[in-house]
C-alpha cells in the first residue's frame, strides 16, 4: 500500500472547502462528504480482498491522486450505490467522452474488462460492489433455503462477464443455476423464473440507461420484489456484507444437475458452455417466452387476413429484443417488416449515440436516430409506406412506436410519422382491447365485476376514464412497476389497497370492491403488461396473465395487432386515438414531459447539490401558492397544489419529506389539469409532467391539439424560468 492517506485528506477536504466556499454544494452534502469519502476510501484501499478480486483497483486510485481527481473520488466514496426496489443501477464508469481520448474510462473498460484499470467505488458499479450486493442476496437465499436461481444479461459491456461471475458466487452458495447463454430481455428471464420455478432472477442491466451505464434487477416470481422483501434482504443481508462473504466457485467444477443452460432452440455454435455442452441440459426458453406472449393477441383472425398489409420498420436499439420481437411479428404473418440491420447486433457501446444520449426509443432525438438509419438502409420510399415503426430498448422491456399520420397538420408537426408518447400509446391500445372485448361477447364484457387497469399517477388519465367507460374498476400507483405488481398482488391476496394505509405504494383506487382480474398495466416510461387473475400457487404466473413487468417485445406484438385492425377499418392509429377522444366520456388529453437534463443526469456532487436547490426552490414555490399567492401557468389559474412524498428517499437526499413522487400543482377547475415536478430518487435529474384535458369536436380536435401543445410548452418554460431551471 503506497497511498499516502493524510496527503489525500488534506487535498480532498481542501476541494470540498473550495466547493462549499463557492456555493457549488450544500452544507448538508459537504458534511456528509467529510464525514465519508475519506472513511469509505481507506476501507476499499486497504481490504486486501478487494485487491486479490481487482489487482487495478489501487492502481486507478494511486493514478487518480496523482491526477488529482477530487470531484470523482468524492463521487465515488462519499456513499454506497443505493439499492432500490429493483436492484441497483449506476455509472459503471465516469469519465468517457465522444471522441477518442487517452482518459477516456470507457474505452478501458472495454478493452479491459471488469479489472481494467478505472476508477472505481461503492458508489459505481463494478465487479466489488456487485460480489458484495450478490452476496448478501446469496446469504438471503441461503436462510430461506432457496434452491435455484435465474441468471442473465443484455448487451451492456462486459455484462456477459459481470453475469458469469455472479454464476460463480451464487454457485459458491450451493444454488443450482439456469444461466442464459446470450443477451436475453429482461421480461423473459423473468418469465424463466417462473416457468421453472426458480426462487430469484438476477438479470445484468441498465435499462435504457446511456452506454456508461450498468447495474442489476432482482426478480421472484415472475416480477421485481415486493417491497417488504426487498427492505429485509437490503437491511438484514445486504448492507452488513463484507468482502469476507465473497464466496466463488469453478464454472469448470459445476456438474450437470448445478448448471443448467436456456436460449434458443440450439446450443449457440460460438457459445462458450464451459466444455460441457454434450451433457448439459440446454431448455429453449426463447420459444417458451415467444408462444407464452401470442396467448395475449385478440383475434387472430384479424391477423390473418390483414397482417401481411401492414408495413413495419423496427430497431433493436443494439439490444435483447433482437430475435423475439421479430419472431413474434414474423409468427403472426407480419411479412413486411424491416429491420434496421445497422442496430440489429448486440453492442454496449451504441456506436449511434454520444455518451450521455439514452438508447431509449421513447425518446424523440433518440429515435430520429434510428429512422435515419432505416432510411439510409431502405430508402425514403420504403419509411413513407410504413404503418409504425417500432423500437425496443436494450433490455426490451419498453417500447417506442412511430405510426403514420393522416394528414400533414400542425398537430403532428407537419410530418408524415410522429413518435407516440406512451400515453396516446397505451390510451389506444386499451381502449382497443376492450372495446375488442366488449365487441366479441355481445355488447358485455366477460366478469367485468372482476376486472380492473392500473396505471402510474403520472401516466394520461384516459386509461382511468376509459376503464370506468367499459365497467372496469383502476388502481393508480406511484411510478415505477413494482408498484404496479404489487398492488395488483394485494388484490390476489384480498389484502386492503386503501391509498391511505398503504400510502408506500397506492396513489389512487376506483371502484375495486372485489375484483382480482387484472387486464392490464401501463405507464408514461413506455411499459406494459397484462397480470391476469390469482394464480394458482405464489410462484406461477397470473392465470391468464404475462410476467409482473414491463414487456416491450409483448407490447410490439399487441400494438401490430392494433395495425392490422386500424388497416382493416382503412384508418390510421391516430384515427383511432381520435376516436376515443371524441367520446364525451374521455376528451382529447395531451400529456408532455419535459426532462432536466434531458439526457443523463446533473453530475458529482454538484449535481446533487443542484437537483437538492432546485426542489427547495420548488417547494418554496408550493408553499406561497398554498398560503394565497395567485400564479398562472399558461392561460390556467394554479387553483391548488399537493405534495406527493412516501418518505423512500429521504435519507438518501438528507431531506425528511423529500417530495419523491413530486410535486403537483392543478391548473384550472379540471383536476385533470395539472403540472408535476418529480425528481428521480436514485439519479440527479428530474421531470416536468403536465396532462391538459378538452372536451373536442371533429372540427375543432386538431386544433385544439395545436393549442394544447404549445399551452404545454410554455407551462415548461414558465416552470422552468420560476425555478432557474437552465440545462
Amino acid at each position: 500500500m503506497t497511498l499516502d492517506f493524510a496527503s489525500v485528506e488534506k487535498s480532498i477536504s481542501a476541494y470540498l472547502d473550495l466547493e462549499l466556499k463557492e456555493k457549488r454544494i450544500s452544507q448538508e452534502l459537504y458534511t456528509k462528504a467529510k464525514k465519508n469519502v475519506m472513511v469509505n476510501l481507506k476501507k476499499w484501499y486497504t481490504d486486501d480482498r478487494i485487491n486479490t478480486l481487482s489487482p487495478n483497483f489501487r492502481k486507478a486510485i494511486d493514478s487518480a491522486v496523482k491526477e488529482k481527481r477530487w470531484t470523482d473520488m468524492c463521487t465515488l466514496y462519499v456513499d454506497e450505490i443505493n439499492f432500490g426496489t429493483a436492484g441497483i443501477r449506476g455509472l459503471a464508469v465516469l469519465r468517457a467522452f465522444d471522441e477518442p481520448n487517452d482518459k477516456d474510462e470507457l474505452r478501458l473498460f472495454a478493452k479491459g474488462g471488469l479489472d481494467a484499470k478505472i476508477l472505481k467505488g461503492p458508489n459505481s458499479i463494478n465487479n466489488i460492489v456487485l460480489l458484495l450486493k450478490s452476496a448478501g442476496l446469496a446469504k438471503y437465499a441461503r436462510a430461506k433455503a432457496f434452491n435455484s436461481i435465474v441468471l442473465g444479461f443484455d448487451n451492456r459491456l462486459h455484462g456477459k462477464e459481470f453475469c458469469e461471475l455472479n454464476t460463480r458466487l451464487f454457485l459458491a452458495y450451493g444454488l443450482k443455476i439456469y444461466l442464459f447463454d446470450e443477451a436475453v430481455p429482461y421480461p423473459e428471464l423473468m418469465f424463466a423464473v417462473a416457468h421453472l420455478k426458480a426462487d430469484l432472477g438476477v438479470f445484468i442491466s441498465a435499462s435504457h440507461n446511456d452506454k456508461r451505464y450498468n447495474g442489476y434487477k432482482v426478480c421472484r416470481f415472475g416480477s421485481q420484489l415486493e417491497v417488504p422483501e426487498r427492505n429485509i434482504i437490503y437491511e438484514k443481508y445486504i448492507k452488513p456484507s463484507t468482502t469476507k462473504d465473497i464466496l466463488l466457485g469453478d464454472l469448470e467444477d459445476a456438474t450437470i444437475e448445478q448448471l443448467i443452460f436456456l436460449g434458443g432452440e440450439k446450443p449457440l455454435p460460438e457459445g462458450h458452455y464451459f466444455d460441457r455442452m454434450n451433457k448439459r441440459t440446454h431448455i429453449d426458453m426463447h420459444t417458451l417466452h415467444v408462444n407464452h406472449s401470442k396467448q395475449f393477441v385478440i383475434d387472430e383472425s384479424l391477423l390473418k387476413e390483414e397482417a401481411a398489409k401492414v408495413h413495419i420498420g423496427y430497431a433493436a436499439f443494439h439490444g435483447a429484443g433482437r430475435k423475439s420481437t421479430v419472431r413474434l411479428l414474423n409468427d403472426f404473418g407480419f411479412k413486411n417488416l424491416q429491420v434496421v440491420k445497422s442496430m440489429q447486433d448486440l453492442n454496449g457501446w451504441f456506436p449511434l449515440f454520444k455518451v450521455a444520449q439514452q438508447p431509449d426509443p421513447g425518446d424523440v432525438t433518440t429515435m430520429e436516430v434510428a429512422m435515419r438509419e432505416f432510411v439510409k438502409e431502405h430508402g425514403q420510399a420504403a419509411f413513407d409506406n410504413l404503418d409504425a415503426f417500432m423500437g425496443t430498448d436494450p433490455d426490451a422491456d419498453r417500447i417506442g412506436i412511430v405510426v403514420k399520420t393522416p394528414v400533414l397538420h400542425a398537430a403532428y408537426q407537419d410530418k408524415s410519422h410522429i413518435l407516440l408518447t406512451a400515453d396516446e400509446a397505451w390510451t389506444v391500445l386499451v381502449w382497443y382491447r376492450l372495446m375488442q372485448e366488449q365487441k366479441r361477447n355481445n355488447g358485455k364484457i366477460p366478469d367485468v365485476e372482476k376486472k380492473f387497469v392500473g396505471y402510474t399517477h403520472i401516466t394520461t388519465d384516459a386509461i382511468g376514464l376509459l376503464a370506468k367507460r367499459f365497467g372496469l374498476g383502476y388502481i393508480k400507483t406511484w411510478v415505477g412497476f413494482t408498484y404496479l405488481s404489487n398492488s395488483v398482488q394485494k388484490t390476489w391476496r384480498k389484502e386492503n389497497i386503501d391509498p391511505e394505509k398503504n400510502h408506500d405504494m397506492i396513489f389512487d383506487i376506483f371502484d375495486m370492491e372485489g375484483r382480482d382480474y387484472n387486464v392490464l398495466v401501463c405507464e408514461q416510461s413506455n411499459g406494459f403488461s397484462i397480470l391476469g387473475s390469482p394464480p394458482m400457487v405464489q410462484t406461477d404466473l397470473g392465470v391468464g396473465g404475462h410476467v409482473k413487468d414491463k414487456d416491450g417485445t409483448l407490447a410490439a406484438l399487441l400494438f401490430a395487432e392494433l395495425l392490422a385492425y386500424a388497416k382493416s377499418q382503412g384508418k390510421t392509429v391516430l384515427d383511432l386515438l381520435d376516436e376515443v377522444y371524441l367520446d364525451k366520456e374521455i376528451g382529447l388529453f395531451v400529456n408532455a414531459y419535459d426532462p432536466s437534463p434531458q439526457f443523463g443526469q446533473y453530475e458529482g456532487l454538484e449535481g446533487i447539490t443542484k437537483k437538492i436547490r432546485i426542489l427547495k426552490r420548488a417547494d418554496t414555490f408550493l408553499q406561497e401558492i398554498l398560503a394565497g399567492k395567485k400564479v398562472k401557468l399558461g392561460p390556467h389559474q394554479v387553483t391548488s397544489a399537493k405534495v406527493f412524498k412516501t418518505g423512500k428517499y429521504d435519507a438518501v437526499h438528507n431531506w425528511v419529506g423529500f417530495p419523491d413522487e413530486g410535486i403537483r400543482l392543478f391548473l384550472g377547475d379540471d383536476p385533470l389539469n395539472w403540472l408535476t415536478i418529480r425528481p428521480s430518487g436514485t439519479s440527479q435529474c428530474f421531470r416536468f409532467h403536465v396532462q391538459l384535458r378538452k372536451l373536442v369536436t371533429k372540427e375543432n380536435i386538431l386544433g385544439e391539439k395545436v393549442r394544447l401543445n404549445a399551452e404545454a410548452k410554455k407551462i415548461f418554460s414558465q416552470i422552468r424560468d420560476i425555478l432557474d431551471v437552465h440545462d
